[in-house]
């Protein structure tokens, strides 16, 4: 019903739009149909800064993790650093990008990996040293070492 009221130009009335400010259903759909091969080509540019910044920034945070679990009173603090940089917003971290990497797609891996790398690195952290102090005790009992201890 919204689509067959905005096809009818509702809004357009309502809101004294013109047919550039805000096209009708049909004519959006008839510029994707034109421009369609534009559109998979910037499709598949962006899937590819996607995933390469995904994985590159998974590998890196769990790397990170991994290490500040094995020393957890300095690991804690390298991750809250880490944290951080989840708060610097995209707009402010993409010029530096830019700046570092040019122009291209490897400033925008750039920018998706440092975000996933953050959330990654403190949420496997977390999942890390979050062991239940049965199976702490168990494997302490055991003499398990370090890298038994990681494995568990």
């Amino acid at each position: 019903m919204f689509l067959a009221l905005w096809q009818l130009r509702l809004f357009h009335w309502i809101f004294s739009l013109e047919s550039y400010q805000l096209p009708v259903p049909s004519a959006i759909a008839a510029s994707i149909q034109e421009n369609a091969n534009m559109l998979f080509r910037y499709a598949v540019y962006s899937g590819a800064e996607m995933l390469g910044g995904f994985l590159l920034g998974s590998l890196l945070g769990a790397l990170a993790a991994a290490g500040a679990s094995f020393f957890p009173t300095s690991g804690r603090a390298a991750v809250t650093v880490l944290s951080a940089l989840n708060a610097v917003p995209i707009v402010a971290l993409a010029p530096i990008m830019n700046n570092w990497f040019g122009d291209g797609i490897w400033s925008r891996i750039a920018v998706v990996t440092v975000i996933t790398m953050a959330a990654m690195a403190v949420s496997l952290f977390k999942g890390l040293t979050s062991i239940q102090p049965q199976y702490s005790d168990l494997l302490s009992g055991l003499a398990a070492s370090r890298m038994q201890f990681f494995g568990s």
